[in-house]
């Protein structure tokens, strides 16, 4: 059907043309017949504009025959389908332009609803960045938090090694001098035995004894009020920590002082060590005079 409009539409087309180019060449009869089957077909085919230029053409060649008042009802109808082509492309435009006025408040009401999701959009993502960063710097503090435990851990533990570098320090001191307390006491004992059958050099040995022994007693007592002193504040500094009583900004502090009565500590023990290897020579010294006289 539409391959036979479009025939139609063509020859229409074709007939108008020859109906003008008889008019030009003033063969009338050919050329009104030709445009009354351009006028037939275009009625037939619904073809309005050519309908309107085969109207208008027979208008002419009526008016070139003579024949006026056929010529002046061609020509009205011509007019009449002009108005009404025109009151067609009217409508058509208020129609293009109405829809286009629609399809432009459709479009700007769908840009404007856009806009507000866009503008939603970004509302939640700007929430999210907030909440993301919030967490960023939470789990930063919870590291940091979790480095300052480990490094104090880390200094506890330091200070524990020394502390217990140092109770080992202290007892291998302790034993050294209760070994040679009981070595100054042997030999005493190994004096006294061999000077039991002389009974002034006894009784002289015996008091040399005596005040040796008093002389240790006082001694030993006078060191041990001494190193008592940096021992206690040594447990009592051990006792800190193991209770995690110290602060971190004590920590260096209190190192300080347990290095301090170490020290003080070793300082006493050297002395008494010094003092007592004094005195066992002097005893040896003794020993070795009176068993020449008894020889």
């Amino acid at each position: 059907r539409t391959i036979k409009c479009h025939d139609l539409y063509l020859e229409a087309l074709v007939k108008i043309d020859l109906g003008k180019l008889y008019l030009l060449e003033e063969k009338l009869t050919n050329a009104e017949k030709t445009l009354n089957e351009a006028l037939t077909i275009s009625v037939v085919a619904n073809l309005t504009g050519e309908k309107r230029d085969a109207l208008k053409s027979l208008s002419k060649v009526k008016e070139a025959k003579g024949e006026f008042k056929e010529a002046l009802d061609f020509y009205k109808k011509y007019e009449a389908l002009k108005d009404s082509l025109y009151d067609k492309e009217n409508t058509r435009q208020l129609t293009r332009m109405e829809a286009e006025y629609h399809f432009e408040k459709e479009k700007r009401e769908t840009d404007l609803e856009n806009k507000v999701k866009e503008l939603q959009g970004q509302k939640e993502l700007n929430t999210l960045l907030w909440t993301r960063n919030l967490v960023i710097i939470g789990l930063g503090v919870m590291i940091v938090i979790a480095i300052m435990i480990y490094k104090n851990n880390l200094r506890k533990q330091a200070a524990n090694k020394v502390l217990n570098k140092l109770n080992v320090d202290v007892l291998e001191q302790k034993e050294t001098l209760m070994m040679q307390a009981e070595e100054l006491r042997s030999a005493n004992e190994e004096i006294a035995s061999l000077n039991e059958n002389l009974e002034e050099r006894i009784k002289e040995r015996t008091q040399v004894i005596a005040d040796q022994n008093k002389k240790i007693v006082k001694y030993v007592q006078y060191n041990s009020h001494q190193v008592r002193g940096p021992l206690a504040r040594i447990l009592g500094l051990v006792s800190l920590f193991e209770k995690n009583a110290v602060k971190k900004k004590e920590v260096g502090s209190i190192l300080d002082q347990v290095q301090h009565a170490a020290k003080e500590m070793d300082d006493m023990v050297k002395k008494m060590n010094q003092r007592l290897e004094k005195e066992q020579k002097k005893v040896f010294r003794e020993k070795k005079e009176v068993t020449k006289k008894e020889k």
